[in-house]
């Protein structure tokens, strides 16, 4: 039997200055994708857009349902408005966790969603 782990190695060794400049190709790539969700997407959490950019690429029949939590700020927010927002936005009603927090499981979630939704956020 052949040893593959010993010839992985070996083809390791020879090419690691092109694994390295592979992984810094792809290690620049990500941080640019982070950046960029952060910029279109400055109040959303970046692992959410990152597991349902994933879900949605790999299961076709996904159907958005994500648990989100709302986290505002400021102690003086009308938390009333914004669950009446996002009822009429999402259809669900959240409930209110703490403070300062909403609450909902939601469907059919998307980024697009997310982003025509950020400015009442």
């Amino acid at each position: 039997m052949v040893n593959t782990g010993d010839t992985l190695r070996e083809n390791a060794t020879l090419d690691d200055n092109t694994t390295n400049s592979h992984t810094d190709i792809i290690l620049n790539m990500y941080r640019a994708l982070v950046q960029k969700m952060q910029d279109l997407f400055p109040k959303v959490d970046q692992r959410l857009l990152l597991d349902i950019i994933k879900y949605q690429t790999t299961y076709q029949d996904w159907d958005g349902s994500v648990l989100l939590k709302f986290v505002y700020p400021s102690n003086n927010i009308d938390l009333e408005s914004k669950k009446n927002w996002v009822f009429s936005k999402f259809s669900r009603v959240p409930s209110v966790e703490e403070d300062r927090t909403l609450r909902f499981k939601g469907i059919r979630i998307d980024e697009w969603e997310l982003y025509s939704s950020k400015e009442m956020l």
